[in-house]
């Protein structure tokens, strides 16, 4: 059966187990810019709704009996699709599933027409509760079971949106997941101390609930971190392990540092305290010269890292000491080194690289310490070669 390339239709995918999480996305979908539309043009398919009904705003709820919506209940959501594509010719569609596991398949099923309808699938964000807070995350690529994953983790003071030239890069032929570190982002930002191995079970129960079972690792400073963690304590999981920016352990005179930066954005100013000295050792004199806009993007970011959630990481790293169990590290490893970083200088590298037997070492001439947004060609050619001499996992 031939698709019907409907390109003005545009499908949203959301995972809601339960009524109250249904009703909080159907809610935060209507509100959305791309909602401003009359209501019979926006149509709402919910996994697990035992009647079709009208649903806020009279927009109708079509339900889809609880399974597995991409295999065997393929059949019933197509015929879903066919009759509410018939009956409205919506321009939107909201469809929501009980569990995130088949959320792959079925966003490539969606976009690729298996189910008799092309769509545009919106690369929406998605939150998931895992390790006991909400973790938000985004899902890049079409899904298909046949391209690798893969899982990028950014730096301190950051979030998932520092990626945004790698997804570029990368979405056609991979999945892609990058998601907010806690305290970071839009993910929960509880208050205390982290440590570097809460936040790598973080990564491991996100992963299990995306069933992402192996994949290839890009992290960026306390990314690259808890990079390492996860090679370390899972290491069948990890196919190979992109560091940049990394360090396995900070020095003791660097405490004092951090114990500063605590105690500022705990100060009446917030996070304003520390953005002059952060932004400055992100990236080169270069960079601010000629890309205003993406120091303004970053700045803005790091303002509304929660400082919960600021001094929380840095305790994580701070505290954390890899050096003695690098050498557990199976999987091929590339340490990407911005030749101007000056908040994780290369001689944190060089510490990394003593303890790793496949390693290979590339320096980014031209970039401070955010490579991958400061010369993202660069760093996307040294990703690519790196992962192109890697089996696919």
């Amino acid at each position: 059966m031939t698709a019907e390339p409907l390109t003005r239709v545009s499908a949203t995918l959301g995972v809601a187990a339960t009524e109250a999480e249904r009703e909080a996305a159907i809610g935060a979908w209507l509100q959305a810019p791309r909602a401003a539309t009359d209501p019979v043009r926006r149509v709402i398919i919910a996994e697990g709704v035992l009647f079709d009904r009208a649903g806020p705003n009279g927009v109708p709820i079509i339900g889809l009996a609880a399974g597995c919506p991409c295999c065997t209940g393929s059949v019933a959501l197509r015929v879903a699709l066919g009759r509410t594509l018939r009956s409205t010719r919506p321009e939107a569609v909201l469809l929501l599933l009980q569990t995130a596991e088949h959320l792959p398949r079925l966003r490539r099923m969606l976009v690729h027409g298996e189910l008799g309808v092309r769509f545009e699938v919106e690369k929406s964000m998605e939150r998931v509760r895992v390790n006991g807070i909400d973790i938000a995350y985004r899902l890049d690529g079409d899904g298909a079971p046949t391209r690798p994953w893969l899982v990028f983790a950014h730096a301190l003071g950051h979030d998932l949106t520092m990626w945004d030239a790698q997804v570029e890069a990368f979405g056609r032929g991979c999945n892609i997941l990058r998601y907010d570190l806690r305290g970071h982002g839009l993910s929960d930002a509880p208050p205390g101390d982290y440590t570097l191995e809460q936040m790598t079970d973080d990564l491991r129960e996100l992963l299990d609930h995306l069933a992402i079972r192996r994949c290839h690792f890009i992290g960026l400073s306390l990314g690259a971190m808890i990079g390492q963690l996860a090679a370390i304590r899972a290491p069948l999981r990890i196919a190979s392990l992109t560091l940049a920016g990394a360090a396995c352990r900070f020095s003791p005179q660097m405490q004092p540092l951090w114990a500063g930066r605590i105690a500022a954005v705990r100060s009446a100013l917030g996070m304003d305290a520390i953005v002059d000295a952060t932004i400055s050792g992100w990236f080169t004199a270069g960079f601010f010269a000629t890309r205003a806009a993406d120091v303004a993007r970053s700045v803005q970011v790091l303002r509304r890292t929660p400082v919960n959630g600021y001094a929380g990481a840095i305790a994580a790293m701070s505290r954390a000491d890899l050096s003695t169990r690098l050498s557990a590290v199976a999987c091929p490893v590339l340490v990407v080194a911005g030749a101007d970083d000056r908040v994780v200088p290369f001689s944190y590298a060089e510490q990394i690289l003593l303890h790793l037997h496949q390693a290979r070492l590339q320096r980014i001439t031209g970039a401070a310490h955010l490579s991958n947004i400061e010369q993202a060609a660069d760093f996307n050619a040294a990703l690519r070669e790196f992962l192109a001499g890697e089996s696919t996992p």
